[in-house]
């Protein structure tokens, strides 16, 4: 009976003694987990830092073996020497962004260039808006101690179009007209169109910008340019080469000799064009602005003339009606000598009392040659500049030949489409001017920019200073 009794106990203490036992293995067990689970999290970071090292490495391999500091962009995978190699191409080469991409190959596979992935069109774009947009961000006062500014508006695409401000030193400096590397973007805004208020405002938004105002503006005669600047209380310095192709075009447009004279040049293009003839057609005409390169039409027919009687019969039946205009015609090659003799010495020598003293003596030269209403209106544009000038000694620009130029280069690499408007390769104009000869300021501005300019802010900036894209537009509207 005893017996019996003492069973039950001593089974409860024998599972008691068991349980303790379990209990204290289970308490060893949970602490080595958490010391393996902290040695594990320890490894992963090791194995991560490893990972990230070697990555660092075999990037730095691949892309180069080793790249020196002084080379090395920050957050870039590629070196600034193949970033300012396409950059340059691209700006200075006349490539596209394509054949930039192009041109490394071909590096690549005969001079052995260190790079085994080379960059892509959206990269190459994405450094060409950086470089442009740091530029464009970090032009200051401290360029010149007196500047003018060039202002136009001459490039429309679709429906946009754009105000330009280059910036120059006051004084014309050198014996040649302005040239790119003498000039700075200092603002450009693009609208569906331009009122004197829009201009006025972004004219003053541009002082500011700069820190000091401006000595005086160049540009041509649109009414909302001249009001515009007259507003701001800006000396207006007239384009030399819009005024005098202005006077020429109000004195002949309504010309009945003219209009006879130039209805032949137009037909005869299409005539002789497809026939053994076309070897002699004359040059194409501008549908705007026609006077601007009517010389080339003048050359033309002044040289058609001289060799006409050694022409054969078909080709004297051909342009042989230019005979009855050899007054006109000898009258307009006296109109466009006189006008480009003005054109280089106001061009290259810019406007000072002596330049234009020059230019009215040659007036007085032509003045048995040309319409006496030309010479009288030319006479007194150039008295009225030379009245602007503050100084017998002062030499000011006169000229916006520069700003044509530039918008000629964005322009030739510009979509087909119109519908694209106005791209934020825009930005390119900024680096178009700094086309020193060893392009060295370029080069630190590159890494500069690239490490600066992130994608957020250009995204920003095409947010707040273009227009939408209606391409982008009529894409999305037509994949609903």
């Amino acid at each position: 009976m005893e017996k019996s009794k003492r069973q039950p106990a001593v089974k409860i203490a024998y599972l008691k003694s068991k349980l303790q036992e379990k209990q204290s293995d289970n308490r060893q067990l949970r602490q080595r987990i958490k010391e393996l689970t902290i040695s594990r999290n320890h490894q992963r970071k090791k194995v991560k830092h490893l990972r990230v090292e070697l990555e660092k490495y075999s990037r730095s391999a691949k892309y180069g073996s080793w790249i020196p500091d002084s080379r090395r962009i920050s957050g870039h995978k590629y070196d600034l020497r193949i970033v300012s190699l396409c950059v340059c191409l691209y700006a200075f080469a006349g490539c596209s962004l394509r054949c930039v991409n192009r041109v490394l190959v071909y590096l690549q596979l005969e001079y052995g260039i260190a790079v085994t992935e080379l960059p892509c069109k959206s990269s190459i774009e994405n450094w060409v808006q950086k470089v442009g947009l740091y530029q464009y961000i970090h032009v200051g006062s401290d360029l010149w101690e007196e500047y003018c500014m060039i202002l136009d508006e001459s490039m429309v695409i679709g429906q946009q179009r754009m105000l330009l401000v280059l910036g120059a030193c006051a004084q014309k400096e050198g014996a040649e007209s302005l040239r790119l590397g003498e000039v700075k973007v200092l603002g450009f805004a693009v609208k569906a169109s331009w009122r004197w208020e829009g201009v006025r405002d972004f004219l003053q938004e541009v002082q500011e910008k700069v820190g000091k105002k401006a000595s005086y503006v160049v540009c041509d005669g649109g009414c909302n340019l001249k009001r515009g600047v007259q507003e701001t209380g800006l000396i207006r310095i007239c384009d030399v080469g819009h005024e005098i192709c202005k006077w020429t075009e109000q004195t002949y447009k309504e010309d009945e000799r003219f209009k006879a004279w130039i209805k032949e040049v137009t037909k005869v293009r299409f005539q002789v064009f497809m026939k053994q003839t076309a070897y002699l057609m004359p040059p194409k005409q501008r549908t705007v602005a026609r006077f601007t390169n009517l010389s080339f039409v003048v050359a033309w027919a002044a040289n058609m003339l001289r060799v006409l009687p050694g022409l054969s019969e078909v080709e004297k039946q051909a342009f042989g009606w230019l005979e009855l205009h050899k007054t006109l015609i000898a009258e307009f090659a006296a109109v466009f000598n006189m006008n480009e003799s003005i054109l280089k010495i106001i061009k290259n020598e810019g406007a000072s009392v002596k330049s234009l003293d020059k230019s009215l003596s040659i007036c007085q030269k032509y003045r048995s040659q040309v319409p006496q209403c030309l010479i009288d209106k030319i006479t007194r544009y150039l008295k009225e500049e030379k009245a602007k000038l503050p100084k017998v000694e002062t030499i000011w620009n006169a000229s916006s030949d520069v700003i044509e130029s530039l918008f000629g280069k964005y322009k030739y690499k510009a979509a087909s489409n119109t519908l694209n408007g106005i791209t934020p390769l825009v930005l390119s104009l900024c680096i178009y001017t700094d086309t020193n000869e060893d392009h060295q300021q370029l080069h630190q501005n590159v890494k500069q920019a690239l490490e600066t300019i992130s994608m957020q802010k250009l995204a920003a900036w095409k947010n707040s200073n273009l227009c939408e894209n209606q391409l982008v537009r009529r894409r999305m509207l037509f994949k609903k």
